[in-house]
């Protein structure tokens, strides 16, 4: 039986850790979905996920990244931590679109 993996996309932080999505074929049922964190030393974990897990990660990453290109001046952290919650992130990252505003 041919078991076959491609790494779609890796992410390799200052700390030497990586992380890939890979998706991986073992020549009956589906394609599995594998995102796959390397210590650097070598050691890793495997997490098979969903096309729906992967569409929820995905777009909670977009509204990150739409989130994080603001420049914000935090008093008050309290509210911060509750300003950073999935929901909160979708309905300012859509807001965003709709008036477009500039990074």
């Amino acid at each position: 039986m041919e078991i076959w993996e491609n790494q779609l996309a890796t992410e390799l932080n200052n700390a030497g850790f990586e992380l890939s999505i890979i998706a991986a074929f073992c020549g009956v049922g589906s394609i599995k979905y594998i995102m796959r964190l390397v210590k650097p030393n070598w050691d890793s974990v495997d997490y098979v996920v969903s096309l729906d897990g992967l569409k929820k990660l995905g777009e909670l990453f977009l509204n990150l990244h739409s989130f994080a290109q603001q420049t914000l001046q935090v008093n008050d952290q309290g509210k911060l931590r509750d300003l950073l919650t999935a929901k909160n992130l979708s309905e300012y990252s859509n807001f965003k679109k709709t008036i477009k505003i500039s990074p």
